[in-house]
């Protein structure tokens, strides 16, 4: 298995909240939230490359420590619920439970649902960057596939395994991606 943006191209790195900062400061094994995170990935031995990218020498340097000594099944069954209580920090932070099936598609009107709850719930996850945003606007919403086009026509609910009310949803989404 290959990991490609192990940090979600660095949006994990980005407005870590205070309750992350407070697990990984009272742990008693002391490591960066980054250190946490390649160590989660290559304590799986079934992933065999890493893919980071780095934009400084002393972000390279860093990566470098940090795999020196990597292993698989290195991590304790403690610093596996520190992770679990991590992920449950950040899965806290997304705002619709769309898992994307794409049960929901194809849209009659050409929405592209999955995609626009990904961007929804990556602005959420990043705010206040902005860049969702901007990619919701450039490359849904401008080429007609923006939540703007639903008509509630309800087809897409029918299909959701989550049961989500994907048309309210839509245009939640869309009210705060247009903002």
């Amino acid at each position: 298995m290959i990991i490609m943006e192990p940090l979600r191209g660095g949006s994990l790195l980005n407005n870590i909240p205070a309750e992350v900062t407070e697990l990984i400061n009272t742990y008693p094994e002391k490591r960066s939230l980054i250190e946490w995170c390649f160590r989660w990935h290559y304590n799986r031995p079934e992933v065999s490359v890493i893919l980071s990218g780095t934009s400084s020498l002393d972000q390279l340097k860093d990566n470098l420590r940090i795999f020196e000594h990597d292993t698989p099944n290195v991590m304790s069954e403690s610093d596996l619920e520190l992770i679990r209580k991590i992920q449950d920090v950040y899965e806290g932070r997304k705002r619709i439970g769309c898992t994307g099936c794409k049960y929901c598609m194809p849209c009659p009107q050409g929405v592209n649902i999955p995609e626009i709850f990904k961007v929804y719930n990556s602005y959420q996850f990043s705010k206040p960057q902005g860049i969702d945003k901007l990619f919701y606007q450039r490359n849904l919403r401008t080429p007609g596939s923006g939540a703007d086009q639903c008509i509630t026509c309800g087809l897409c609910v029918q299909q959701c395994p989550q049961k989500l009310e994907i048309p309210d949803l839509l245009k939640k989404a869309h009210q705060e991606l247009t903002v």
